[in-house]
């Protein structure tokens, strides 16, 4: 089995990360093969262009550069683990370039004879995504409050089934303990390993 990991925080060490770093640890306990990408980290990524390259001339995104390695990565993993911290009501700014170039796993005139009910086009899997993966979208936030951007988690979920990952689930953590806030943090983390135990074996 292979994970790949995808953190979006600027913090290391982090709520986003706290709550990943269960999945890591699942991995090695099975001698899983595990990547991780700090997207901070990464040096040379470039946003989406909007050149439709994706969908006329080749089925990948043609910008060559770190984020090639971590979509490499993405294609040939079981389960997919997306971390990020919550700012200005969205994503953050490091995992957002990744998030946007995922455009390349829709197939051309995708939007024609789509089903919403079934995420099926023409009776077909819509996305690009090899079959049989499953992803893991972590969020963490400040505000201890559910309702308080809780529009996020949907908008994703849909978007990576739209893509083609079988099996999605989500996890939030709510609050931040470094800031002394009423948080959800401990069973953020408890969900985040009952979820590793049950999808990563």
């Amino acid at each position: 089995m292979q994970i790949t990991i995808i953190n979006g925080s600027p913090r290391i060490n982090g709520n986003s990360h706290v709550i990943s770093q269960a999945f890591y640890d699942r991995a090695k306990d099975i001698e899983a093969k595990v990547d991780v990408f700090e997207m901070n980290r990464l040096k040379n990524v470039r946003g989406c262009q909007g050149c439709m390259a994706c969908k006329s001339k080749t089925e990948k995104c043609v910008i060559q550069d770190d984020l090639t390695t971590v979509y490499d990565r993405l294609q040939a993993s079981d389960v997919v683990i997306i971390a990020s911290p919550v700012y200005f009501a969205d994503l953050s700014a490091q995992i957002k370039p990744f998030i946007d170039r995922m455009y390349q796993f829709f197939p051309a005139n995708f939007h024609n004879g789509f089903d919403n009910e079934t995420l099926s086009y023409n009776g077909k899997r819509v996305g690009r995504i090899k079959e049989n993966k499953k992803a893991v979208l972590i969020t963490t936030q400040g505000g201890n409050v559910p309702e308080i951007q809780q529009d996020i988690h949907p908008r994703y979920e849909m978007f990576l089934k739209w893509l083609g990952f079988d099996e999605v689930y989500s996890i939030r953590g709510l609050g931040d303990p470094m800031m002394g806030i009423e948080n959800n943090m401990h069973a953020a983390v408890e969900q985040a390993h009952e979820l590793a135990q049950k999808i990563i074996r």
